[in-house]
């Protein structure tokens, strides 16, 4: 769950409110970013409890419809969408739905109206195929360590509620020649759970019910 103000709870807590997305594109505030003027659709998803499996790292995915800005899209754009609750004039602050890295762009063929395009995206695990590097470390390390320093590879940080979890010791031999995500797969099994980068962009290990350790 992420930290929420005490406004947010306040106006969720009724029935009479609604939702409104903001997509930033690249650097910038919510508050200007992309809203429902531009956006027909928006959507992210995340399989790291889908079937029931343990040891995955689940990349998450976004899919966006949206009227072409007047701003030049980069082939390597960071998407980063929003939400906040709105009921009346008032809005609580915005909440962070991930960062994803744009893959593939392509306008949507209207004959009534060229003017749109479509994005795809995959979070920052999709780059947890590449060979894991290891630094600065004595082997063999910690789990936690090793969590930690591959987290640091990939550019993202560890979730607090990760390093709680992760917290048996496990001793981990100097994993030469292995992918980032098969290293974290492997951990992940230990502790009855899979990888996933959060809402918070941080490094997510979710439990599966009644799961437990190696």
């Amino acid at each position: 769950m992420q930290q929420t103000s005490d406004l947010y709870k306040r106006l969720v807590s009724g029935l009479d409110y609604t939702t409104e997305t903001s997509l930033v594109i690249g650097t910038g505030d919510p508050d200007n970013g992309y809203k429902h003027d531009m956006l027909m659709t928006l959507k992210t998803t995340n399989d790291v409890l889908g079937s029931g499996t343990i040891g995955k790292v689940a990349v998450g995915e976004i899919d966006i419809e949206m009227r072409i800005p007047d701003d030049t899209i980069p082939y390597q754009a960071v998407l980063r969408p929003y939400i906040r609750v709105v009921k009346g004039t008032e809005k609580s602050e915005w909440l962070p739905k991930g960062e994803f890295l744009l893959d593939i762009r392509k306008p949507v063929r209207r004959t009534s109206d060229p003017g749109y395009i479509k994005l795809h995206g995959y979070d920052r695990l999709i780059t947890a195929q590449q060979e894991y590097k290891p630094s600065g470390m004595s082997w063999p390390a910690t789990d936690i360590q090793v969590v930690s320093n591959i987290a640091y590879q990939l550019g993202i940080v560890v979730d607090p509620r990760t390093t709680a979890i992760i917290n048996r010791g496990y001793s981990i031999p100097e994993p030469l020649g292995y992918a980032c995500e098969e290293i974290l797969g492997y951990i992940a099994a230990m502790y009855g759970g899979s990888f996933c980068i959060g809402d918070n962009r941080c490094l997510l290990l979710v439990q599966l019910k009644g799961g437990g350790g190696a």
